[in-house]
């Protein structure tokens, strides 16, 4: 295997991870925003993070 290869292997993996922990919010979690985190809801990094199916 190559290194991009496992690199999209490990990124892939730890997505499903954050994906299960996520399953626990509610809906109101995934839009307010979260002061240590730039002030930027949840929902605003997910999409860029899924945009690695894409390109693997």
């Amino acid at each position: 295997m190559n290194i991009p290869e496992k690199q999209y292997e490990l990124v892939n993996g730890s997505r499903e991870v954050v994906f299960q922990y996520c399953e626990q919010f509610s809906n109101k979690d995934y839009v307010k925003e979260v002061e240590g985190f730039g002030w930027v809801s949840i929902i605003g990094y997910v999409p860029p993070d899924t945009d690695i199916i894409r390109f693997p």
